[in-house]
């Protein structure tokens, strides 16, 4: 949530405000985004640690580590550092995240650094039971219901904060069932819309309903990371839903109702 590059449903809202004419840069996502993710992952924190870990239960940890100082570690340094530094720095070269973001594919394949291998180890299973949820996405576009469930709405009598906080939960309900990306491919192009009737601003709208799909973690098919917990199989689909319901109820509280409060503040919107 707080990098565009992050999560796929930040980089959608991005590029659907450029292609609005509205730019926000790598910086001004973090100053929107990254206070209301601190926050969550802390609550999120003492939630799980409260519900799943045993007060008097242990941990042994090994912290000690060697300074990679190989061909391999050396190339991935320097690339992973270019890379950064031409996000946080996108405002004064003007190139797209999107562009930066094949930097490290480039080199890191060209040097060697990545190979076949490293593709073939990917988890395929989960990238398909992802591409299921994408899949429900397309089929909801493509019968008329994503219309019909916006349509369905009065969206100019809803006071401003009351619209931020239903965008917000939209996005956060659908993304629990078609994931993330196939909800932000939906919602923020048809959320954007809205700001031409309603007293919010188009990047106010695709940044809530961007950051309310990235709060979807109820079931394994909500994301990628959840798909991968499940895999494990020590993570039941029951206590996925419990803890995503709870951290997905608060985070959009906070994202309602806190979070665009700040933004005004520091000057994001």
């Amino acid at each position: 949530m707080g990098t565009p590059v992050g999560t796929p449903p930040n980089a959608i809202a991005l590029g659907a405000l450029e292609n609005a004419g509205v730019k926000v840069t790598f910086l001004q996502w973090m100053l929107a985004a990254v206070p209301l993710m601190l926050v969550l992952l802390a609550l999120s924190w003492a939630f799980i640690a409260w519900r799943y870990i045993p007060s008097d239960a242990t941990f042994n940890i090994d912290t000690s580590a060697r300074f990679e100082k190989s061909r391999s570690a050396i190339i991935f340094y320097s690339v992973a550092g270019a890379t950064i530094l031409l996000w946080m720095t996108e405002s004064l070269h003007h190139i797209s995240a999107n562009v930066v973001g094949f930097l490290p594919v480039v080199v890191l394949l060209m040097t060697k650094v990545m190979s076949g291998d490293d593709l073939r180890a990917l988890e395929w299973p989960v990238l398909w039971l992802v591409a299921g949820g994408i899949a429900l996405g397309s089929g909801v576009a493509a019968t008329g219901l994503d219309k019909w469930m916006l349509g369905s709405i009065q969206w100019a009598s809803i006071p401003g904060m009351l619209l931020i906080f239903v965008l917000a939960l939209v996005g956060w309900v659908t993304s629990n069932v078609i994931s993330h990306s196939a909800s932000a491919n939906l919602l923020i192009p048809m959320g954007m819309g809205l700001a031409a009737t309603v007293s919010t601003s188009a990047a106010e709208i695709a940044i809530v309903i961007a950051l309310g799909c990235s709060l979807g973690m109820c079931l394994p098919i909500s994301t990628p990371p959840n798909a991968i917990a499940y895999s494990t199989g020590t993570t039941p689909t029951r206590e996925m839903a419990i803890v995503g319901v709870v951290v997905g109820i608060v985070g959009i509280i906070l994202l309602a109702f806190v979070a665009p409060l700040t933004w005004g503040f520091i000057g994001v919107m």
